[in-house]
């Protein structure tokens, strides 16, 4: 029929809305399934591990443990779900009413079953219960429905049963739970892409990644699912379809990135600790030109790092250098400077005539992994040295500005 009987109504005394018109208005109040009147079906979202298939414990025996839970299950021969529980932890014999083969494996399952005489079937029951499986060489899952006569189940676990197999333990159980279902309206647990991937394409329905610990909505103009908010990620290729603005925090170096609309750049670091760093240089001969490279640590250098005399900067952005050098030798050509890929790529410079100090800066914009080098020059030899002990020049401090 096209129009249902609403709920509740009556035919003057006479009551006119049944089971199935009950069904379809209950689950009017249910997360949408694939089609306009269509219910998602599933394990309902609670506490714990509802429906979960477990070893006895501590000791493994012949029994398998399911654990209380309600669910969504389809009511394939007509319309409107069915709204089940199992209000208790439930037992279910597996090898000590149906041993293992001696030679040959099996596979049994474990289901949530609904009968209905109302489709014909031999009573009206709502089972949790396991359904053998026959052994053989490569065994197969047994059929749920029993050739076809019980279509309305939800499947729950899978134990695979070693020849010879006395005890049923963790190891040898699949969890196939189904998705979990919410209310309405409700926020949607999904644990992966996959689930997520399963779900209808229903506009602003609004899941939780058990994954990743963030809220995505489905925009039906895009067509994709997006995070919502400023959220945190190991890895930001996790964010399938950022919208442009979308914030996101990366844990693997601290830094809150952008995304552009066909990028993600940095937009503040949010580590408690300003990248940068600086050195004290050693006594060092300067010759035409000449590499810094006698370098020790002043402050523990974050964000960058220094092999070989070279500088290379982990975080991209705007970026102040400082290189100081006391020279000892008072005669002329002397200078100091800042490059990038070597001493014709000059970026500051400066210079003095006497046994002074020279300083080169320079501020420039700077790619992660770009890098950059100190350079000290003399006409005449001479050494770039310390005026006192605990002189921290010569030496060089870089520090991150920002974006």
């Amino acid at each position: 029929m096209a129009e249902r009987d609403s709920w509740a109504t009556m035919n003057g005394a006479t009551r006119v809305v049944d089971a199935e018109d009950s069904r379809v208005a209950f689950g009017a109040l249910l997360q949408p399934g694939a089609t306009a009147t269509a219910k998602s079906v599933g394990i309902i979202n609670s506490a714990g591990s509802p429906g979960l298939v477990s070893a006895t414990a501590p000791t493994p025996d012949v029994n398998v443990k399911v654990f209380a839970f309600q669910a969504v299950i389809p009511a394939t021969r007509g319309m409107g779900p069915y709204i089940a529980t199992l209000d208790a932890d439930k037992t279910l014999n597996v090898l000590g009413a149906d041993p293992a083969d001696p030679s040959n494996a099996r596979r049994d399952l474990i289901i949530a079953r609904q009968t209905d005489t109302y489709y014909a079937d031999g009573s009206t029951a709502y089972t949790v219960l396991r359904i053998k499986g026959t052994p053989a060489g490569s065994p197969v899952d047994p059929d749920p429905t029993q050739g076809g006569l019980y279509p309305d189940y939800l499947l729950l676990a899978r134990i695979r049963i070693a020849a010879g197999a006395t005890t049923v333990t963790g190891a040898m159980i699949d969890d196939l739970r189904p998705a979990r279902v919410v209310g309405l309206g409700g926020v949607v647990p999904v644990a992966s892409l996959t689930e997520r991937a399963a779900l209808p394409a229903v506009p602003g329905l609004t899941i939780y990644r058990r994954d990743k610990g963030w809220t995505e909505v489905y925009n039906s103009t895009a067509g994709t699912w997006q995070c919502q908010g400023t959220v945190t990620t190991g890895a930001l290729a996790d964010i399938t379809h950022p919208y442009t603005g979308q914030l996101a925090i990366l844990t693997t170096d601290n830094y809150m990135y952008r995304w552009t609309g066909s990028a993600w750049v940095v937009v503040a670091n949010v580590s408690g600790t300003t990248p940068g760093g600086d050195w004290e240089l050693g006594d060092q001969g300067i010759g035409t030109p000449t590499l810094l490279t006698n370098w020790s640590v002043v402050t523990p250098p974050v964000g960058l790092s220094l092999a070989a005399g070279v500088f290379t900067v982990n975080v991209p952005g705007w970026w102040h250098v400082t290189c100081s050098v006391r020279f000892n030798n008072a005669t002329a050509d002397k200078y100091v400077f800042v490059a990038g890929t070597g001493p014709g790529n000059v970026w500051g410079k400066d210079s003095t005539s006497a046994a002074a100090n020279s300083q080169a800066i320079a501020t420039k914009k700077l790619v992660a992994g770009q890098q950059f080098r100190c350079y000290a020059y003399a006409g005449s030899p001479s050494t770039a040295v310390h005026e006192g002990a605990g002189d921290d020049v010569p030496g060089v401090s870089a520090v991150w500005l920002g974006p």
